[in-house]
């Protein structure tokens, strides 16, 4: 796999690579979408 176009730091964790690839391959019908947080009724 090559990472280098999504600019992920050599220490990078896989919540770092879910974040940048959407957690998808080519064949998934699911995706990663990052959690949105509400604080003070602003997202």
């Amino acid at each position: 796999m090559k990472l280098k176009g999504y600019g992920l730091p050599p220490d990078y964790t896989e919540m770092d690579l879910l974040r940048a690839t959407g957690g998808r391959l080519a064949t998934d019908p699911y995706e990663f979408v990052a959690p949105t947080s509400i604080l003070d009724d602003h997202l």
